[in-house]
């Protein structure tokens, strides 16, 4: 192998560049694979549970609209990729995120036009979205998926909750009201808000959701 010490500065750019690529088209391939495996270990309602392997169980790992997989299958997916059960656990609810609600920033990946880690970024944001909360963001973060950042991130969702989900905005609102007081000390008076958790008041609406009957319709 040729030593570095011997290459310009500009082959050594050039050949950190090609790695880089190389590197982001396996990932995008890993985001399928996951896909796939995933779509191997589908289970089509919470009342098929246990069907292929005792104690197994369907979860819902991605958002509403996403197809349920066997509990089992994330496991072994992550053993096979030498990750923890947590992290294989996210990549393929990404992989679900992405193909199902988010199949505009799905083809970037699988294009080469965009690295998965970025998507992926974007997909842990709307796991607990509705379906057109959802698709409102894959359609308005698609084209600059590659230069945004996380606040400008964190306000389209915002924004995808405020046109979409108006009740989870509102409770948003009314907990970032309550949360509000005045800190004084000697220096300085400000007012100071304890925001809510959209994190927490999402996870709940999503909660609601999976409690429902398979097929029962989301609240409006």
């Amino acid at each position: 192998m040729t030593s570095t010490q011997t290459l310009d500065a500009s082959a050594v750019l050039a050949a950190a560049r090609r790695h880089r690529g190389e590197a982001d088209l396996a990932e995008a391939r890993v985001l399928a694979d996951a896909l796939a495996w995933a779509h191997l270990h589908e289970v089509g309602s919470l009342d098929e549970g246990g069907v292929a392997t005792w104690g197994d169980s369907p979860i819902p790992i991605a958002g509403e609209g996403a197809p349920l997989v066997s509990e089992f299958c994330l496991f072994e997916i992550a053993a096979a990729l030498g990750l923890t059960p947590e992290a294989g656990r996210y990549l393929v609810a990404h992989a679900l995120e992405l193909f199902h609600r988010l199949p505009r920033l799905w083809e970037r990946v699988q294009s080469g036009s965009l690295p998965a880690w970025r998507a992926r970024r974007v997909a842990d944001k709307t796991n607990a979205l509705s379906v057109e909360a959802a698709a409102y963001v894959d359609a308005q973060v698609a084209q600059y998926a590659p230069r945004i950042g996380n606040a400008a991130l964190d306000r389209l969702v915002d924004e995808a909750i405020a046109r979409f989900m108006p009740e989870t905005a509102a409770e948003m609102a009314e907990r970032s009201a309550d949360g509000r007081h005045v800190t004084i000390n000697h220096q300085q008076a400000s007012a100071q808000a304890d925001e809510a958790d959209p994190a927490e008041i999402l996870g709940g609406a999503k909660r609601g959701r999976e409690s429902q009957p398979v097929g029962a319709s989301a609240p409006a």
